[in-house]
């Protein structure tokens, strides 16, 4: 029942939204796969997400949170299988590059967002159509992760002219009559101004990624965003494969995201696991197939942890995937996975 009071609450704020709001980004992808999944949810679900979601999310909030400039406790949650230990360097890169990823996320600067994302001596690629995805983020818009980030993005490259080839205006607004099509003109001008003619737009496509990477830290690089991780909930587990690992976001890391939610991994409804690697833009030339034909093994190092983050959002797990590159002897984040949380999302941890 409670999953079907949220299908119904779903529609409800769905159709609102179509009548008040020049916002249509965030209802239509959540009410479809509320619907979609909702036989699955009654069937695998037998606690409330309400009650339950809040008991954790109160439990993650009252953890005692290290400052991310302090990262030597991590040596004490480190975790060696078959046999894997590490010499006083790489234990010592492995700590500078976790220490790198905790700036990325709270520092404010761009040189501490890159030095983590692009590190020196790391050869990287764009992905298939990186290119062409980011000309159309600046041109088409995307789906936001809520609605204060769709909002900045339509006041700094939105026009009411413009608003059909908007990825969120495009699922519905060839429906529209003329009379409609003019109120929803008016309703944009009312929220975000009269827009912009000609968004400023960078050449280079690597200045293209930088200025979404911006967008998404909230147009601050991320300042403030993460103040502090749980110790606690703080585990690195390093070993050697001479085979593909699993993926990160199937790797078992405790009694949190056991279920099945959303088609997602889940401790509960509607907290899930992000792959947000599997959304980059960009790649390393070496891939875990590249280094197991030049070494014949992979050194990896699994991080999970707990990341306190600025109000009024939640604490959130984190996960990230190191490996050892001997070619450059340093650790190389490879894979990235945000526990996802129904919360603000005023910010998102772009990779």
């Amino acid at each position: 029942m409670p999953v079907l009071i949220f299908a119904v609450l779903g529609l409800a704020q769905y159709k609102f939204r179509m009548d008040h709001s020049t916002r249509p980004a965030m209802w239509q992808p959540v009410l479809l796969l509320t619907l979609t999944q909702y036989k699955s949810r009654m069937d695998h679900s037998t606690e409330t997400y309400p009650a339950v979601a809040d008991e954790m999310i109160s439990a993650w909030r009252s953890r005692p949170f290290t400052s991310l400039t302090n990262i030597a406790p991590i040596r004490s949650v480190l975790v060696y299988n078959g046999g894997v230990k590490l010499d006083e360097a790489q234990t010592d890169s492995l700590l500078t590059t976790v220490g790198a990823w905790f700036r990325a996320y709270s520092e404010g600067s761009e040189s501490a967002y890159l030095a983590f994302r692009l590190p020196e001596g790391v050869e990287w690629e764009w992905v298939p159509k990186a290119l062409d995805n980011l000309s159309n983020y600046f041109v088409n818009a995307t789906i936001f992760y809520s609605d204060e980030m769709q909002d900045r993005w339509c006041k700094k490259y939105g026009h009411p002219d413009r608003v059909e080839s908007f990825i969120p205006y495009s699922l519905f607004i060839h429906r529209k009559s003329p009379k409609e099509l003019a109120e929803i003109r008016r309703r944009w001008i009312e929220d975000y101004g009269p827009g912009v003619v000609a968004p400023k737009i960078p050449a280079e496509p690597i200045e293209r990624w930088k200025q979404i990477a911006f967008d998404s830290s909230g147009e601050k690089w991320f300042d403030g965003y993460w103040t502090g991780y749980s110790l606690k909930d703080t585990e690195v587990q390093i070993y050697q494969t001479n085979s593909l690992p699993s993926p990160l976001h199937l790797r078992h890391f405790g009694t949190d995201f056991q279920s099945r939610s959303f088609g997602l991994d889940a401790g509960f409804e509607n907290i899930g696991i992000a792959p947000l690697h599997e959304k980059s833009f960009i790649r390393w030339k070496l891939s875990y197939a590249d280094i197991l034909q030049k070494t014949g093994s992979l050194l990896i190092a699994d991080v999970k942890t707990l990341i306190n983050q600025s109000p009024p959002e939640s604490p959130r797990p984190m996960f990230i995937r190191l490996v050892f590159r001997e070619d450059i002897r340093r650790w190389v984040p490879y894979e990235f996975v945000q526990g996802s949380i129904l919360d603000t999302h005023s910010r998102y941890a772009f990779w």
